[in-house]
């Protein structure tokens, strides 16, 4: 049950805006999580595109970086796609809570126009204004998308 509304499409919409949401969040974060020593970057990808641990540690900003931030962010927008396409088949209730993947598609476009650099300074507010972000997120619940 999804926002109150059990139904299989409410189900399967939440699953890939969950998913969406989820990996723009771990891009968004890097930077912070990297000035902790961290990173939840896909060992699989860093090791394919020859990015270290110490790379994302140091803020180093590489090719094989932004390959791996491209094929997260490629995945997220795949989840985003998916739950847009099906928003339409949800009642109105669940459409409505279905406006936290425009945050999600705001960043993901913004982490493109950055060319898949996660350290990109524009992006520490999300690589939007909050007025964008507030008009995008009334025009989405106004027409009933996400």
């Amino acid at each position: 049950m999804y926002a109150g509304v059990g139904s299989r499409d409410a189900d399967h919409a939440a699953s890939h805006l969950g998913k969406a949401i989820a990996m723009a969040l771990l891009l968004r974060g890097t930077p912070y999580q990297a000035s902790k020593r961290r990173s939840y970057l896909p060992l699989e990808l860093c090791s394919q595109h020859k990015v270290s641990q110490e790379d994302i540690y140091r803020g180093t900003v590489s090719d094989g970086l932004c390959d791996v931030t491209f094929a997260v962010a490629a995945a997220a927008m795949g989840h985003l796609q998916e739950a847009r396409k099906l928003v339409k088949q949800l009642p109105p209730v669940a459409a409505q809570v279905m406006q936290q993947g425009t945050l999600a598609g705001l960043y993901l476009n913004a982490l493109e126009k950055a060319g898949f650099n996660v350290f990109d300074p524009k992006l520490r507010e999300g690589g939007v204004s909050p007025l964008r972000r507030v008009v995008a997120l009334k025009w989405n619940m106004w027409r009933g998308t996400v």
